[in-house]
């Protein structure tokens, strides 16, 4: 009688698996985008639009500065014609005032009735004093006048003493 193998007494082998066909592995495969042109690419655009923007604020303010320095070389080169008056009862007074570019000139030994009509440039304005004479007691008004019109008014009294008048070159442009 045969006697079944004792399992105990040999080593058992694993049996040989039949072998099975590998399957391939599915690949995977990545598509990339095609690339966008260098100009449109968002980054790009925003910088392109940053310096549209800029140019078009600095064309502005070019524009305005522009405006400005013509308004003020109008201003600079204005010429206004006015009168400069002296009444009251004065009969030895001195007069001091502006011409032109802001020349002063003085005038000794002018009375009651003196007038002069002078040339002022600018933006200066003009500036205008009287002064009573020394032994002249009455009194003495200064006036600056444009096309007869009182800009300016002042009055002085006693011996000695002094009025002045002074208008800017926005009072020139009223």
């Amino acid at each position: 009688m045969t006697q079944p193998p004792n399992e105990s007494t040999s080593p058992q082998q694993p049996e040989p698996q039949p072998q099975q066909p590998q399957q391939p592995q599915p690949q995977i495969q990545y598509v990339q985008a095609p690339k966008k042109p260098w100009y449109q690419r968002v980054g790009c655009l925003v910088s392109i639009g940053i310096v549209v923007v800029l140019i078009l604020l600095l064309g502005g303010c070019m524009a305005m500065v522009g405006k400005v320095s013509e308004e003020v070389d109008k201003n600079l080169n204005a010429e206004h014609t006015i009168t400069y008056a002296v009444t009251g009862d004065a009969q030895d007074g001195t007069v001091t005032y502006t011409v032109g570019d802001g020349d002063i000139t003085q005038e000794s030994g002018v009375a009651a009735g003196w007038t002069k009509d002078v040339t002022v440039k600018g933006i200066l304005g003009a500036n205008f004093t009287v002064t009573n004479g020394v032994f002249d007691e009455g009194t003495i008004t200064c006036q600056i006048l444009k096309d007869g019109t009182v800009l300016n008014e002042n009055t002085a009294s006693g011996a000695g003493t002094s009025a002045t008048c002074s208008i800017t070159s926005d009072d020139l442009k009223k």
